[in-house]
């Protein structure tokens, strides 16, 4: 039972610093675009 346990933890803390990265990401990157990439 506690590999099931521990196997689910690590999948809630993946699945939630996945998404943290994937909201805090976009701000972070555009700013370091060069301005051909963005279309300008």
């Amino acid at each position: 039972m506690l590999p099931v346990l521990l196997a689910a933890a690590f999948a809630a803390v993946a699945a939630v610093s996945f998404a943290t990265v994937m909201v805090l990401a976009p701000p972070l990157t555009t700013q370091h675009l060069p301005k051909e990439r963005l279309g300008d």
